[in-house]
């Protein structure tokens, strides 16, 4: 078998049937389809159930207890029998005849395909009828290449688990797992991974449609738990890099320009400074934010040194509100904390509306 390709369920009855109909859509059909549910609590079995009954590419596993996005996914690396795994979430759409192109550009290729370990492809992002791919993605994937982590370091901008294909005898040999019971799974899984393959190939079309601002999604739900995780995973990613002697300058210099971006967005103080309501509390998680903030700080101006050759999202006006913000004592610090959010928060109801019209 080619193709095992992974979703995870969990609350997603509104678009779960377009992301599978996206799949079975393909022309090529050398795939399976692995849903694992996590103890979903809406009525997504209803869906799946019904589709498996008409096609037999589909296995169904269930968690007893949910492990998140993470978890479901790593059960279904375990229950995988394809060469290639392709992860995709259920709410967002596979690209039209991308299993196709993949596997004819690899029957043709095929020494060149021997040590490669992940095939990576662009993403496109939609708000109902509105479809866009940002500057980054268009750079990144521009033109089709082979080519390894130390010669394309721009890959690690694209920090997406799902726009990618990851060899699943190179997950299993290297013991690559997502971290469960944790939001922002994919960040230590990405670095780690990319880092370890020998090679990757690059394509110049896309792979996946991803879905925006749907409600409760990971990334569009502001909470302080979900900030520490993201976090977090950069901070896992660096610690894993240094245990296998990965972590060279320019991973360094990405993931701690990545870091710092984490502290200038509106995510930090709505979800994780103020969503603190006693007032000794929030204290203490303002010296957190300091702390690291002022402990990663040192890091960017020493790395900046040799890296800022390297291009980054994290420019000098960025940079320059960091270092007032984090130097603000605490009772201007959350008035200032207050207007970002109030700034943020209009500024994201005028996007959901242009999106709409």
């Amino acid at each position: 078998m080619f193709f095992s390709i992974i979703i995870p369920v969990y609350n997603v009855e509104r678009w779960l049937s377009a992301c599978l109909d996206s799949v079975l859509s393909q022309e090529f059909t050398d795939y399976e389809i692995i849903i694992v549910d996590d103890c979903s609590p809406d009525k997504s079995y209803e869906i799946y159930e019904a589709y498996a009954k008409q096609h037999t590419c589909i296995s169904i596993l269930k968690h007893k207890i949910n492990k998140c996005i993470g978890g479901a996914r790593n059960t279904g690396i375990q229950n995988a029998k394809g060469e290639w795994i392709f992860f995709l979430d259920s709410d967002d759409l596979m690209a039209q005849g991308v299993l196709g192109r993949i596997a004819d550009q690899y029957t043709l290729n095929k020494d060149m395909y021997d040590d490669i370990d992940v095939i990576g492809g662009a993403r496109e992002f939609f708000y109902d009828k509105r479809h866009l791919t940002p500057l980054y993605i268009q750079k990144i994937y521009k033109k089709s290449h082979k080519t390894r982590l130390n010669d394309f370091p721009e890959i690690l901008q694209d920090i997406h688990v799902c726009n990618k294909l990851w060899r699943r005898s190179f997950l299993q040999n290297n013991d690559i797992c997502f971290r469960e019971n944790i939001f922002y799974e994919d960040i230590d899984f990405y670095m780690v991974s990319i880092a370890k393959a020998r090679y990757m190939y690059v394509n110049d079309f896309y792979f996946i449609k991803v879905r925006r601002y749907r409600e409760g999604s990971i990334t569009t739900v502001l909470e302080g738990h979900k900030f520490y995780d993201l976090l977090c995973g950069y901070e896992c990613a660096l610690e894993k890099l240094k245990q296998h002697d990965l972590l060279i300058e320019s991973i360094h210099w990405v993931i701690i320009n990545r870091l710092l971006l984490c502290f200038v967005k509106p995510l930090v103080v709505v979800g994780f400074y103020l969503s603190v309501n006693e007032k000794q509390q929030r204290y203490k998680h303002y010296l957190i934010l300091k702390n690291k903030a002022k402990y990663y700080g040192k890091q960017y101006r020493v790395l900046k040194k040799t890296q800022s050759h390297h291009k980054t999202n994290f420019n000098k006006a960025l940079y320059r509100f960091f270092l007032i913000f984090y130097t603000l004592p605490h009772p201007l610090f959350y008035t200032v904390s207050k207007m970002y959010v109030a700034i943020f928060r209009t500024m994201l109801k005028l996007t959901k509306r242009q999106t709409k019209k």
